[in-house]
């Protein structure tokens, strides 16, 4: 595989590549040795591309925060404010928990709100996922023959297949589990 992938520019280069291929113009690029992992910032209209991704990561993450870019951006603004108003709730919740004044009315807009932001952002990551998928074959094209694309996308096709239900998971623990604490006493309150 390093083989193939040393045929493939550096980020900045393929990031440029990526952003012609799905003709944006305004999305910056740069670089980060601090992130874990790539990221579209809808606010910024930035990508940031991890130092600390290997290359075969790499060339995938930047198509998929591209089609981030491309994402309709009421919807970004949706996860954003369905995101930040479940972790409000969920304070206020645990405050009115604590102090005895949890209603029933209070835990279904707790659970409505969190319910919502699961189905937006995880729709939002599907479909990134899953065009990356179609379009790295094509942003390749530039690089590489037939063959070689074919192993690369195998590569991701596999990894697609076996580990997505981790992603998505792991996308939206934080939610299941501070969704799990609200329930157990709001179960308590309705018992």
């Amino acid at each position: 595989m390093d083989e193939i992938l040393e045929k493939i520019p550096d980020d900045f280069e393929y990031a440029n590549d990526v952003k012609k291929y799905f003709n944006i113009d305004k999305v910056r690029v740069e670089k980060n040795i601090d992130y874990k992992t790539s990221l579209y910032n809808f606010i910024n209209n930035k990508i940031t591309i991890s130092e600390n991704q290997t290359k075969l990561d790499k060339v995938l993450v930047i198509v998929h925060e591209f089609i981030h870019a491309k994402q309709p951006l009421y919807l970004h603004f949706m996860n954003f404010i369905l995101s930040n108003s479940e972790i409000v709730l969920f304070i206020f919740s645990l405050y009115l928990i604590i102090t005895n004044k949890f209603y029933f009315d209070f835990g279904c807009l707790y659970f409505s709100t969190v319910t919502a932001s699961m189905i937006v952002r995880t729709a939002m990551e599907a479909h990134a996922v899953n065009k990356s998928l179609v379009d790295i074959k094509y942003v390749l094209k530039k690089y590489i023959n037939e063959e070689e694309n074919k192993k690369i996308y195998s590569y991701y096709k596999a990894i697609n297949s076996k580990y997505s239900w981790l992603f998505y998971l792991q996308l939206n623990l934080g939610k299941i589990i501070r969704s799990i604490i609200i329930g157990i006493s709001f179960y308590n309150i309705i018992k």
